[in-house]
């Protein structure tokens, strides 16, 4: 008869501080056995005799549908760490026969007993967490929070609770079978990861618990609708009830979970307390040792990294086509094939960055600076890199930090990437965002402004611009065009008709800017345009 609880969890090595932190807190609340995932090659100086896990799981051991080379190779790190936790689950229920089964991400502190988890799943067989509860009630947490989760997801599966019931295997091999198959971020098919696939689960199958007590997942992105406090004896509680386990979605040595909290709960003391203890636990646990290592399937074994443009083309094939071996460099390999076709390797040219200079607005820096009581005199773009954006200064009233880095953590979940490192959010997105079609600031949709006016696509195919961005700012701002379908720079006039007013005599741009400076917080009206400029 089944009995008992195990917990799991799926990381690349440079989380392996943040999954030892889990399940060091996992194993002192309760008496769950405790299996990693680890979806990367593994460390020379790795020995589980020394780690707080149980099982140590490779995703060789997992996949077994099809060579797992090929399989790695047409997963990125984030996809191939989510896609192992359904056929990871199956196994659980098969090998380890539980009586219940718990997925917790690895960048989770567990500060109460899971059992807790058990009780509020009464008598149904699967249980999810909804990523909000509440509504949100600022523009600010509608753009960071709410439209985010249409995009990524209802629920967020950094947890998944399932019994081993019948409900609950069918729920299992129906899931494991998505992931093995179908587990990519391609947001074109409405697939994000593991995580869309289970905003199906409640339609498709009984006894599922949607489970909202306010002590389970707290994170960043619901920050603003929870009252965390840290009592007199050390504990947590979360709206008065025991804080169970909270998510450091994001967080990492430029405190991205940080800035993301600090837009949507800066005067909640309870979270800032928790992250210190967390950063703590983290250094003991060796981050600072491990954080910058590269995931090991990221390269061919000539050392050149993979593109993600391979790796779709190599998925896109049918499974007879695919070589069984696409990280060899051999002649009439994957990769020498590749290479002979102008893919990325060798004849697609290097991206383009953009130069953050032309993004860099000094005087709103310097106006930040001396508003919040600093020395403006020394306001430079190299101020705001070395210590302005971890302070919370923008480099543009145009760019938005918070909204940035909620789509980027989004991107980056599994690994340390230079957002997360050295770069400040503008130099990753002129670097890197830009690319991957993130959005700057809230309301701000480049791809909709250079096929809206019709001159902007002409100067950057004459290389004039590199994107309807860095138009928008150049010109477009001035002469007041719209930044995306959802706002009006006109209508948004003519709702408010002391705009004008306040723009003259100011240095103010546009009543865009207006309105990311003010009037988002006045809760101040603005027309979608309905997709005409």
């Amino acid at each position: 008869m089944s009995s008992g609880v195990v917990v799991y969890t799926s990381a690349a090595v440079n989380y392996l501080a943040k999954a030892r932190v889990l399940a060091d807190t996992v194993k002192s609340t309760s008496d769950a056995t405790f299996v990693l995932l680890l979806n990367d090659r593994l460390p020379l100086d790795f020995n589980i005799d020394d780690e707080p896990f149980d099982h140590v799981w490779h995703p060789s051991d997992l996949i077994t549908h099809e060579p797992i080379d090929g399989w790695m190779y047409r997963h990125n790190v984030m996809e191939q760490c989510t896609a192992v936790k359904g056929p990871a689950l199956e196994r659980i229920m098969d090998e380890l026969d539980p009586a219940l089964a718990i997925y917790l991400d690895p960048d989770v502190l567990v500060l109460h007993d899971l059992a807790l988890v058990d009780q509020l799943l009464g008598d149904d067989h699967i249980g999810l967490t909804p990523h909000i509860t509440k509504p949100e009630t600022s523009e600010t947490g509608i753009e960071m929070t709410e439209m985010s989760v249409l995009k990524h997801g209802i629920y967020n599966l950094g947890f998944l609770a399932v019994r081993n019931t019948e409900l609950g295997l069918a729920f299992a091999r129906w899931w494991g079978e998505r992931l093995r198959h179908h587990c990519y971020i391609d947001f074109e098919k409405g697939v994000f990861t593991d995580q869309r696939w289970c905003d199906i689960a409640p339609a498709a199958f009984d006894g599922v618990r949607i489970l909202k007590h306010p002590g389970l997942n707290v994170a960043s992105w619901n920050a603003s609708g929870r009252d965390v406090r840290q009592g007199e004896d050390g504990t947590f509680t979360s709206d008065g009830e025991p804080l169970c386990f909270y998510h450091f979605s994001g967080v990492g040595p430029a405190g991205v979970h940080r800035m993301v909290r600090g837009r949507l709960a800066s005067d909640k003391v309870g979270f800032a307390q928790l992250e210190a203890l967390y950063e703590h636990m983290l250094d003991e646990r060796g981050q600072q040792q491990i954080a910058g290592v590269p995931f090991g399937y990221d390269h061919y074994v000539n050392g050149d990294t993979i593109k993600q443009d391979d790796r779709v083309a190599y998925r896109r094939l049918a499974a007879a086509d695919r070589d069984p071996h696409p990280f060899a460099t051999n002649a009439d390999s994957w990769y020498d094939k590749r290479s002979r076709q102008g893919s990325s390797q060798a004849e697609i040219p290097t991206l383009r960055t953009l130069d953050p200079e032309e993004f860099f607005d000094v005087e709103y820096y310097r106006f930040q600076l001396a508003d919040s009581g600093s020395d403006s005199g020394g306001a430079s773009l190299d101020h705001y890199r070395m210590y302005g954006w971890l302070q919370g200064f923008e480099p543009s009233p145009f760019f938005d930090s918070g909204h940035y880095l909620v789509q980027a953590e989004q991107l980056t979940m599994y690994r340390e990437s230079p957002i997360l490192g050295d770069f400040s959010p503008l130099d990753h997105y002129t670097s890197v965002g830009f690319h991957q079609g993130l959005s700057p600031a809230p309301y701000v949709d480049s791809s909709w402004y250079e096929s809206a006016y019709l001159d902007v696509a002409v100067a950057i195919r004459d290389g004039g611009v590199s994107c309807g961005y860095e138009h928008y700012l150049k010109a477009g701002a001035a002469e007041r065009r719209n930044p995306g379908p959802d706002f009006s720079e006109a209508k948004y006039r003519e709702a408010n008709k002391d705009v004008a007013g306040a723009l003259e005599g100011s240095n103010l741009t546009n009543g865009f800017e207006h309105f990311l400076r003010f009037g988002r917080h006045e809760h101040r009206r603005y027309v979608p345009l309905g997709g005409t400029p």
